[in-house]
């Protein structure tokens, strides 16, 4: 059975490993994912750009309220 719970994925536009063509990738097997990309990092984007990911994680969970 397809895990059907809400995920967000974050990837670094600039990580050749871990970045947004593997998350793509990632999220056609959940149905209810979400894919935020942060530009200008690579797979270090939780230390190198720590903002902007807690900017994005917010305003998923922000999204998210009510809709559980």
């Amino acid at each position: 059975s397809a895990f059907t719970t809400p995920v967000l994925f974050l990837a670094g536009s600039l990580s050749e490993v871990l970045g947004p063509s593997l998350q793509e990738q990632q999220i056609g097997r959940y149905p209810s994912a979400t894919l935020q990309v942060v530009t200008d990092v690579g797979h270090d984007l939780a230390w190198v750009k720590a903002a902007d990911v807690v900017a994005h994680i917010r305003t998923y969970l922000d999204n998210r309220k009510g809709g559980l």
